[in-house]
């Protein structure tokens, strides 16, 4: 091969490596544009979706009414006995009775009726004139109340009456216990019994 025969290949083989490098560009810069035409095509139908969608409206805030408190679960007539420090032999009548109104409130009486015991009270107290004025004339009071959270505090609103030491409850509490069944705390003033518990149960509604 002469060397002007080798110039002229070598002009063709590079014509050809140009000529292939060129169409690569060609088609590379052809994708590219055909890429950003549907990237915009794309943002321009999301921007047309949005402004033809309606706005989203927010859920307005439900305004719901006070839960009223549960009704007073214990009305009625509750009885107990017990054997109660101080006192003797004691039985006890509590009635219950809701407030109008006021479902969670409610008022009542308390009386206690003790008879004589020697190993449980004083001498003083086990005399015959105690012992009968107590059974004859139990102690009584008025009270009102509020039942929260389980449990049922009083007030004495009254003493109705006192028992042959002039004893009568300070104080006085109830809670629930077990099936069917309450549970009675009392205090008593100063030189009295200090007080005494109770199991109560349902005896007239």
């Amino acid at each position: 091969m002469t060397k002007q025969n080798r110039k002229v290949l070598l002009i063709c083989i590079g014509v050809i490596i140009a000529s292939f490098v060129i169409r690569n560009v060609v088609i590379s810069a052809i994708q590219m544009a055909r890429y950003r035409q549907a990237m915009l095509a794309a943002q321009q139908r999301k921007v047309q979706q949005a402004q033809t969608q309606p706005p989203v409206k927010m859920p307005e805030p439900q305004h719901t009414a006070p839960t009223p408190p549960p009704p007073f679960p214990y009305p009625g007539v509750w009885a107990g006995s017990a054997a109660v420090e101080g006192k003797g032999l004691c039985e006890t009548r509590i009635e219950m009775r809701v407030i109008e109104n006021q479902p969670d409130h409610f008022t009542g009486d308390w009386s206690m009726t003790c008879r004589p015991y020697r190993p449980l009270i004083s001498k003083e107290r086990a005399g015959l004139g105690a012992g009968m004025l107590n059974r004859l004339t139990p102690e009584a009071a008025i009270f009102s109340g509020v039942f929260k959270d389980g449990a049922m505090q009083f007030t004495v609103d009254k003493v109705v009456a006192r028992d042959a030491e002039g004893c009568s409850p300070t104080y006085f509490a109830i809670t629930p216990f077990g099936s069917g069944q309450l549970a009675s705390e009392w205090q008593e003033g100063e030189n009295c019994p200090a007080g005494g518990h109770m199991m109560l149960h349902k005896v007239r509604p």
